[in-house]
């Protein structure tokens, strides 16, 4: 059986990115799922493989890097100008390039009528070859992953959502057309960055993934083959290991120790963004939910848009401690200490939900319906698993919202958590909590706040103590609403500062004599500095110093050498050194001593970085935002599911898993991402295909998967071809549209239609085009001239150079609409399933032509006179009608200012500066399914929607 080199979008799913690549599988989802996705259709990567090894090519690649220096980057810049080269100028096989040349003529062709000569035919005449872009898609075959469950905290178009990486690429795919930032280390220090794309691909059978624990019980799971960040304790500066086989288990992994804080500034909860539902009803800006009782109208409301205050993030963090929930009304909160309680009810009485309840038992119960759906949608669903109480305790978790706040209301929630879960010691100030989403938001928060912390398991719960170094600054953020709590917090802090030694027992690190020395080095490297001449042996030229007097001269001695040489016989070079002896060589008295900057032994970072702030010679790596963090322990975890990686260009790393440990992404393996746009025609299609494939072959990819010991012949590259479509997409008011039939939609037509600013890659034009099936022209004014072409079944209008299918005798022709004439029968088309026997054809005879498969051809061949119909042989049934021209009426297009002034208001367009901006375009002519931009579309009138 022959390969199937192209995938076309309507076979593509989510699974295939091993075939297709991130990008490819994310056009697939998107078209299946019915977004106006542009047509087009995939190359997949077995066709690269099989191209690399038919040709041989592999093999030369495999020569060209043979003893390559990559640190030599003239080399490798010429290597790998030699390696694209070759992929780019060897003939495609036959067969291959048929394939895609096959698909690219029938991209314009509905997914039923693919493979069908005739309908080919009928589509292809007179029209010239398609604009498309061609764009790599890399795979992600053996790509170094982490697993499906490890959080992480991202901000996607402006939003912040805390989910495992599994979620992510369901919410997203690989996320090419959205605007991303993940936390990363980037100049040593934790920052928000930029990501290109999320990769995802299923991993071997048999292949183990390795859990890494740290001693603060930081963790993270990876696939054996991940570069990890760790610190070179004799320099403390980075550097990466390839692979998991390489650690110790002593490593200090790089974590986030401070996260920027992204402060949004949202002021308000909009509820139906978060309880859409048909039985939700608003009435004056208040919220109820609707039940097959008559009497729903009486239950209790709720505003919509709640203010966000300290007040709001307070109840929440109280909720996600202490709240429970019960049927579809019931709201429980239970603490048996009085402040937290009353500020409890001061919240709810602002919802007016309070109304004067008993509190039984410590436990508050108010009802509202709509309260307990947002609350269950944000902060955690009850698990139906479970018959009694702890429905909802494992499944707690921190409104996605929170995580977008600022410092101030990121206390007040942190607040309501710690009253109700946490607990302060003697000695400890801890948080404890069953659900392990909800503790690794609150390290997220805590994060943010700068507070340090440690985490254990014990008993199916997770705590969370803080730091002693953080007492003071949880005193400062955070505190207790509790009056009891609060008075133990104060002495906590108290008892801290009144000591003078606070030891770290955890992340020490060994000050080695070489990393002494280096603390030496650049400490002096700030001394003042004196010219001197130094002596140099005349053999070795090593540093040599006096040793004696001979016959009063001085002779110098080289250990080196062994020899002993006259003052006459050395070398004097001149070098700038500090002076902290006196002419006979004694220490000089207020001078710097010759051991100042030298320190070594076990030491904490914290008490290490002190130590060398004072000298000022702190390293970048020592940077607050970094919590260098030593490897406790990694496990084996076995392992039969998709792992994932992101793509962080320039910074290569990004934070995942419990406490967000920095790790090395892989992007950069797959090679440079290429792009080729407005490629038209066979021979320009199949060289910017082969182009893509020499893109896994520049000198960046080739360093780092030889840096990161990664197979140059287990990466592969799809290619992704699909229809052009203008990058400034923009939506106007005057926008006309020729659907295929040749109909023009007015900008009356136009109002039908409403933006849906939620969806992906979309706009106004392709909801049009997809709802019209396809387009020939879109246009932002009138042309010059408009056709109504009146039938018996109705009437058309559309444009001179339209081009309709005319009946000549027993064949099709296409005719211009400026050239027809009336009573010529024009031809109007409809696909039809196949049935299930031929013989069902006789339902169908009301088609002037229909066209028949070679299954049910013998069977009409000797009907055929009485049938009266043409019979071709092709696969699929297409019914074809034709309707006589009863006239023709030629005219203007004439705008509709009213409803222009509707459309504006329905996009946000000023009017007047619409009225004012306007002008007459010339008619821009596309293929089917195109959109263009406006020419004279300015920043006002591009990226509404979408």
């Amino acid at each position: 059986m022959a390969a199937e080199y192209v995938k076309w979008f309507k076979s593509i799913n989510k699974d295939n990115v091993d075939l297709v690549g991130g990008k490819g599988a994310n056009l697939g989802e998107m078209f299946n799922a019915g977004f106006p996705v542009p047509p087009g259709f995939i190359v997949a990567a077995n066709a690269y493989k099989e191209f690399i090894s038919k040709k041989g090519i592999n093999k030369k690649i495999t020569e060209k890097l043979k003893d390559l220096d990559v640190e030599d980057s003239a080399k490798l810049q010429a290597v790998a100008r030699e390696i694209q080269e070759i992929i780019k100028s060897e003939d495609m096989p036959k067969q291959m390039q048929e394939e895609i040349v096959a698909a690219y003529s029938m991209l314009d062709m509905s997914h039923e009528l693919r493979g069908v000569k005739v309908a080919e035919e009928l589509v292809n005449v007179g029209r010239d070859p398609a604009f498309v872009a061609v764009r790599s898609s890399a795979t992600a075959e053996d790509l170094p992953s982490i697993s499906k469950d490890e959080y992480i905290l991202i901000k996607i178009n402006n939003k912040t959502y805390f989910r495992k990486v599994e979620e992510i690429y369901d919410l997203i795919g690989d996320g090419s057309n959205f605007n991303i930032e993940i936390p990363a280390m980037k100049d040593n220090k934790i920052q928000w960055v930029k990501i290109r794309n999320l990769y995802k691909h299923k991993v071997k059978d048999k292949e183990k993934l390795y859990k890494i624990i740290t001693e603060t019980g930081r963790e993270i799971v990876v696939s054996p083959s991940h570069t990890l960040i760790v610190l070179d304790e004799t320099n403390l500066k980075i550097k990466n290991v390839r692979s998991i086989h390489e650690l110790k288990g002593n490593e200090k992994l790089p974590a986030i120790n401070y996260l920027p804080v992204l402060g949004l500034q949202q002021k308000e909860i909009d509820i139906l963004d978060y309880i859409k539902s048909e039985d939700v009803v608003e009435k004056d800006g208040f919220l109820k939910i609707k039940n097959n009782s008559n009497n729903w109208k009486i239950q209790s409301k709720l505003p919509r848009k709640l203010k966000i205050n300290k007040h709001f993030a307070y109840f929440l963090g109280v909720y996600c401690a202490e709240g429970s929930i019960y049927g579809t009304n019931e709201i429980t909160i239970t603490n048996k200490d009085k402040d937290i309680m009353k500020r409890i009810i001061s919240f709810i009485s602002s919802l007016n939900l309070y109304k004067n309840q008993v509190i039984n038992k410590g436990s508050l119960r108010f009802y509202n319906k709509t309260l307990l759906r947002f609350l269950k949608n944000v902060a955690g669903k009850p698990d139906p698993n479970i018959k009694n109480k702890g429905k909802l305790c494992k499944n707690k978790q921190v409104p996605e919202f929170v995580f977008s706040w600022d410092k101030e209301l990121i206390s007040s929630f942190l607040k309501g958590c710690f009253d109700g879960d946490g607990y302060c010691g003697k000695n400890t100030l801890e948080y404890c909590s069953t659900s392990k989403k909800l503790t690794n938001g609150i390290i997220k928060l805590l994060e943010m706040l700068g507070i340090q912390w440690y985490l254990r398991e014990k008993n199916n719960a997770y705590i969370l103590s803080i730091s002693p170094h953080s007492f003071e600054r949880f005193s400062k953020f955070i505190s207790f609403e509790s009056k009891k709590k609060q008075k133990r917090l104060i002495s906590l802090v108290k008892r801290f500062k009144k000591n003078k030694n606070h030891p770290e027992f955890l992340n020490n690190i060994l000050v080695s004599p070489k990393l002494s020395k280096n603390f030496k080095k650049n400490f002096e490297r700030q001394l003042p500095k004196t010219k001197i001449l130094e002596n140099f042996c005349p053999n070795c030229d090593q540093r040599i110093e006096q040793s004696s007097y001979y016959n009063s001269k001085k002779r110098f001695y080289c250990r080196d050498c062994n020899r002993t040489f006259y003052e006459t016989d050395i070398i004097k070079k001149e070098a700038e050194k500090y002076i902290n002896y006196d002419q006979k060589g004694r220490f000089a008295k207020k001078q710097i001593p010759w051991n100042k900057g030298f320190y070594s032994g076990k030491v904490g970072f914290r008490k290490l970085k002190k130590i060398l702030s004072k000298k000022n010679i702190v390293p970048a790596t020592l940077n607050d935002s970094i919590k260098w963090d030593t490897i406790k322990d990694i496990k084996e975890v076995e392992y039969n599911d998709y792992v994932y990686d992101f793509c962080v260009p320039k910074v290569e790393n990004f934070a995942a898993g419990i406490g967000g440990v920095i790790t090395h992404n892989s992007a950069s393996f797959a090679g440079q991402q290429a792009t080729y746009l407005n490629v038209k025609g066979k021979p320009d299609l199949i060289k910017s295909v082969q182009a893509c494939w020499a893109s896994l072959f520049t000198a960046r990819a080739i360093y780092y998967r030889e840096k990161n010991n990664f197979s140059h012949m287990k990466v592969a590259i799809a290619v992704v071809i699909q229809k052009m479509v203008n990058s400034e997409k923009c939506v106007h008011p005057a926008t006309l549209v020729q659907t295929a039939s040749g109909e023009i939609l007015s900008a009356e037509e136009l109002c039908k239609y409403k933006a849906e600013s939620e969806l992906i890659s979309t706009d106004l034009g392709t909801q049009i085009l997809e709802t019209s099936k396809c387009c020939n022209y879109i246009t932002t004014s009138a042309p010059a001239e408009l056709y109504k072409i009146k039938t018996r079944t109705g009437e058309i209008t559309t444009t001179g150079e339209h081009r309709f299918f005319v009946l000549d005798g027993l064949d099709l022709k296409p005719k211009k609409v400026n050239r027809l004439k009336p009573h010529e029968r024009i031809a109007a088309s409809k696909q039809i399933k196949i049935p299930g026997e031929p013989y069902e054809l006789s339902k169908y005879l009301s088609y002037n032509y229909v066209f028949i498969s070679k299954k049910g051809l013998e069977l009409l061949r000797n009907a055929r006179k009485t049938l009266k119909i043409k019979l071709k042989t092709i696969r699929d049934f297409v019914g074809i009608n034709f309707s006589s021209i009863a006239g023709i009426e030629k005219g203007k297009y004439k705008c509709n200012l009213k409803t222009l002034n509707k459309l504006c208001k329905l996009y946000n367009y000023d009017f007047e500066d619409f009225l004012k901006n306007y002008t007459k375009p010339a008619l821009q002519k596309t293929h089917e399914s195109d959109f263009v931009t406006p020419d004279y579309a300015n920043e006002k009138f591009c990226g509404i929607i979408g």
